[in-house]
């Protein structure tokens, strides 16, 4: 794998990310780039190193992106590989779809931003805790962000809430993420609708009295975050309004990440 040497410092964090969410289509590619133009250049020369594979998402779009054994093993010889598992082209599941590519398009805004040390999606996160001889806790996150503080890193845990679900299982999930995480400093809240951040919320404020950190976990529209990335306004359970992070280009040194 000689060849793949020459590959600059871009390339290798698109290998990284696919790595680590399985799998991303050209949209993501084209989020992280910047253009519609470079990702394809970048694909055809990952296809012809033989390092990717092709998958027929039977979505839309149509064709996905995900590395093969030797795109594995020429990120571990980097030490770049942070995954235990390795997604196989066959390992693919059509219903999934969604959630990855969002998940991966959540995680290349969120790395843009300066005050954003390390994400990790739920593969990383196993992988960092195998690696430590530790069990998994029993709630998990989507992914985890790590904050750059005053004094400190943060760590917000990211849930991206496509679809509504029943109000025991938030009710389950708002329990343990204030008992179990409480190496959380916060949660944080993606949802696809009013709807769901309307029942999340709903059932925070139930559940107050017995929180020991209510005011911890924030709601954001997925479009909204999306479009407007930063600038996108977040919301408490009790309805307080604020950004999350400030503006990449306001940023300072060191980061007033106390909320």
């Amino acid at each position: 794998m000689k060849w793949l040497k020459n590959l600059n410092k871009n390339m290798l964090k698109m290998m990284q990310i696919i790595a680590e969410n399985n799998y991303i289509t050209a949209n993501e590619l084209g989020m992280y780039f910047g253009n519609r133009m470079s990702p394809y250049r970048y694909i055809n020369y990952l296809k012809r190193t033989f390092v990717i594979e092709e998958i027929d998402t039977m979505m839309y779009p149509r064709k996905a992106y995900c590395l093969n054994d030797d795109g594995y093993k020429f990120l571990e010889s980097l030490n770049l590989l942070r995954i235990s598992q390795k997604f196989n082209k066959t390992d693919y599941v059509a219903t999934q779809f969604y959630h990855k590519t969002i998940a991966a398009q959540v995680r290349i805004i969120f790395e843009q931003h300066p005050y954003v040390v390390d994400y990790r999606p739920a593969k990383v996160i196993a992988y960092f805790l195998q690696k430590d001889g530790k069990n998994p806790p029993s709630k998990q996150c989507d992914a985890e962000i790590f904050i750059k503080g005053k004094e400190k890193e943060y760590i917000a845990g990211l849930e991206v809430e496509l679809n509504q679900k029943k109000k025991e299982t938030y009710a389950k999930n708002i329990l343990d993420l204030d008992t179990v995480r409480q190496d959380l400093h916060c949660a944080w809240w993606l949802c696809n609708s009013e709807v769901i951040i309307s029942a999340v919320s709903e059932m925070v404020n139930k559940l107050r009295p017995q929180l020991k950190f209510p005011d911890k976990q924030f709601f954001c529209l997925l479009d909204e975050f999306k479009a407007k990335k930063f600038d996108a306004v977040w919301k408490s359970a009790n309805g307080e309004m604020f950004h999350i992070l400030p503006r990449p280009e306001e940023s300072k040194d060191e980061a007033p990440f106390e909320k």
